[in-house]
């Protein structure tokens, strides 16, 4: 039987939530199913397959009353991971920038999570689509919510501990609205043993063995870690780095320059000369300097400014192409012709910046 009665009380206040797929998305009505689902006393159609989960599948759900859900169901053999994760949703349902949960039940050999349903697509797909790029006060916006929406799980003790832009869904296609989803490896202990669980490039070095490895990490810490990462990806487009690792064996080139010149990530990735100490302060190695959540909104609501301007970009990548000119070696060569080429495009269809951009940012490691 469901956990909560439904509706949730959330719904009156017009707020939905989805469960992030780990692996794929599928379109609208690409598989289909007719079963019906009896939660505290109400009557549940599932429909199309919404994508597949790391335990279960998500199916559209409505209601007879027109209530649209996302259904997550899992197999027998992982009902412990679904009652995890139905366990640290209710505890942090209830703040406007997490997905609300719904509640819970069980029928025959499926165990079901059911939440609201978020149609505006993913962080992620608003980032490849260009919704951030150059626009600082958009950045500002929408990482505010997720500062915020952090900052409640921890203050209900929970840390999410898997914050990407995948796990972050907008309510709807205007995308004023995102949400916070996907608890299925959130945990209500501060500390916690160190295991390789979480997306790579957004998990804190010390959740990876780094040389600040200890038998258990502070899981606050590490979210804070994550929430620095999501906001690089959501000024540049990129991940600053594959893995924060900075050992010779198995490590990142690019983080290991980080551990060497800090500066250097503002001056690779554009980023703007006055937000550079806090985003140091953020993605501090040493989780015990790293800054809190709570001084993170204080200091993140004074910044203005996280990129350079495109006239700022124009002006160093031309210092660049000049200085790469003067250089011997093919890969240089190659490189600064497609960034010419690029550039000649680029006065003509500014939907080519995205481009001359990552053009620019190979021949800057090639140069440094």
């Amino acid at each position: 039987m469901a956990a909560n009665p439904l509706p949730h009380p959330m719904l009156a206040l017009g707020m939905a939530a989805s469960i992030v797929t780990r692996t794929r998305t599928l379109v609208p009505g690409a598989s289909t199913r007719s079963d019906t689902l009896r939660a505290g006393g109400h009557e549940i159609q599932l429909s199309h397959e919404l994508g597949h989960g790391a335990y279960g599948v998500v199916h559209h759900g409505k209601s007879r009353g027109g209530t649209n859900y996302a259904v997550k169901h899992a197999r027998t053999k992982t009902a412990k991971t679904a009652q995890h994760e139905a366990a640290m949703l209710d505890r942090v349902s209830g703040h406007k920038h997490v997905v609300p949960y719904m509640g819970m039940a069980q029928a025959r050999s499926k165990c079901y999570v059911l939440t609201g349903l978020c149609e505006g697509g993913s962080l992620q797909q608003h980032i490849e689509a260009g919704d951030f790029h150059l626009r600082n006060a958009e950045v500002r916006r929408v990482f505010l919510q997720l500062i915020s929406a952090v900052k409640h799980c921890h203050q209900r003790g929970v840390a999410h501990r898997d914050l990407k832009p995948d796990n972050i869904l907008a309510l709807d296609s205007r995308a004023e609205t995102y949400c916070l989803a996907d608890f299925g490896i959130a945990s209500d202990r501060r500390q916690y043993p160190v295991e390789l669980t979480g997306t790579f490039a957004y998990m804190a070095p010390e959740c990876l063995g780094s040389e600040y490895w200890k038998n258990t990490y502070d899981t606050h810490s590490a979210d804070v870690w994550s929430l620095g990462i999501i906001l690089v990806k959501m000024i540049t487009g990129r991940v600053p780095w594959k893995v924060a690792v900075g050992t010779r064996r198995n490590g990142d080139d690019l983080y290991r320059e980080y551990l060497r010149d800090r500066f250097f990530i503002g001056d690779y990735l554009e980023l703007a000369e006055e937000f550079l100490p806090l985003l140091h302060r953020i993605l501090e190695p040493s989780p015990a300097k790293r800054i809190s959540i709570d001084d993170l909104e204080k200091e993140f609501r004074a910044c203005k400014r996280f990129s350079w301007s495109m006239e700022e970009i124009q002006q160093s990548m031309e210092s660049f192409t000049s200085k790469a000119m003067e250089k011997d070696g093919d890969v240089e060569v190659g490189i600064v012709e497609e960034l010419l080429k690029a550039e000649a495009e680029a006065k003509r269809r500014a939907a080519t910046e995205k481009v001359l951009v990552e053009l620019w940012r190979k021949l800057k490691l090639k140069l440094r």
